[in-house]
């Protein structure tokens, strides 16, 4: 039986699926779909009805911020946080032992999502989101000193501070952005 490989925009494999399996697809701050997936050839599927090559179907989730993983597993990926727009925060930009004694997940909002495979690192994120032709430019700004980027590795999660110089691993984010959620579900 065929099995479909999905890819990142650089052509490194994410995960295989089985012919006529199903992948869970999920906008920003929507609930993820799911959508039945077709082997063509090595180069192209069918998710649904609509013909996609591999590499289209990776820019297209890319630009606007989507993941996608099997109807039965998980991917890696990755959540770009950053500090409220409409708040001001003594922190926004600066270093994290400026801002670690105010640091709180409930400044930040996610703006951004985006699959990862074996060989994406921080740094290439950082690299990704710093271009001028970046994903999802017109929504977010670049990624900079002060956001978090949140790993998700195949259900465990570690959250990292954009620092000065490189990334500061920051679990009380995740801590914060449970008790935020699970204040807003009471409400």
């Amino acid at each position: 039986m065929k099995e479909i490989n999905f890819k990142d925009t650089r052509g490194s494999s994410l995960f295989k699926i089985k012919n006529g399996s199903s992948i869970m697809l999920q906008a920003l701050d929507n609930k993820p779909v799911s959508i039945t997936c077709r082997y063509i050839d090595e180069r192209s599927f069918y998710l649904k009805n609509a013909r996609f090559s591999f590499k289209e179907f990776a820019e297209l989730v890319e630009q606007n911020s989507c993941i996608f993983y099997p109807e039965h597993g998980t991917a890696k990926t990755y959540e770009i946080y950053q500090i409220h727009s409409d708040k001001e925060h003594d922190y926004k930009f600066m270093h994290y032992s400026y801002a670690k004694h105010q640091f709180h997940a409930k400044h930040y909002t996610k703006v951004y999502m985006g699959m990862m495979s074996e060989q994406t690192s921080l740094e290439s994120i950082f690299y990704k989101h710093n271009l001028d032709y970046r994903p999802f430019a017109r929504k977010m700004r670049s990624l900079s000193v002060s956001n978090v980027i949140v790993v998700n590795d195949h259900g465990k999660s570690k959250a990292y501070y954009v620092d000065s110089f490189g990334f500061k691993e920051v679990p009380q984010f995740l801590q914060q952005l449970n008790q935020t959620k699970h204040k807003e579900y009471a409400r």
